[in-house]
This record gives structure tokens, C-alpha cells and sequence, in this order.
């Protein structure tokens, strides 16, 4: 069964175009096109999506997705 961090990366993944450069345009992904809640987001285990990492596309954008809900 997916967990919501992984489902949240594959989100990510699999969203055509999309490059996330900055926190800044993780943020605006994350809040503003998928409506996420803050509250929710604060207890993903970051860890373990650092984890996942190492074997997966969009790195960057990934890595840029997870800075931001570490700073939450």
C-alpha cells in the first residue's frame, strides 16, 4: 500500500512539464496547484523520502519538494 510521501513523489514524478527548480516554486506546487495542507504535510517522514531518492526521475524537483516540508 502507497504511503502519502510516496504518492505526493510519484505526484511529482509523473506530472508532465513540471520542474521544480526552487523551494520557492516547490511551495507554489505544493500549496497552491495541489492544495496540500500544511498540518498534513508536517508529518511525512522526510527521512524516509531522502531515502527514496537515490533510485528515482526528478531528483531536483523532488529534493526541492522535500526541503520545503522540512522547513514547514
Amino acid at each position: 500500500m502507497a504511503t502519502a510521501e510516496k504518492a505526493l513523489m510519484d505526484k511529482v514524478i509523473t506530472t508532465a512539464g513540471i520542474i521544480i527548480r526552487s523551494e520557492v516554486s516547490a511551495e507554489k506546487f505544493l500549496f497552491e496547484n495541489l492544495r496540500m495542507d500544511d498540518k498534513q504535510l508536517k508529518i511525512f517522514n522526510t527521512r524516509e523520502m531522502r531515502n527514496w531518492l537515490e533510485f528515482a526521475p526528478k531528483k531536483e524537483s523532488l529534493l526541492n519538494v522535500i526541503k520545503v516540508i522540512e522547513n514547514l
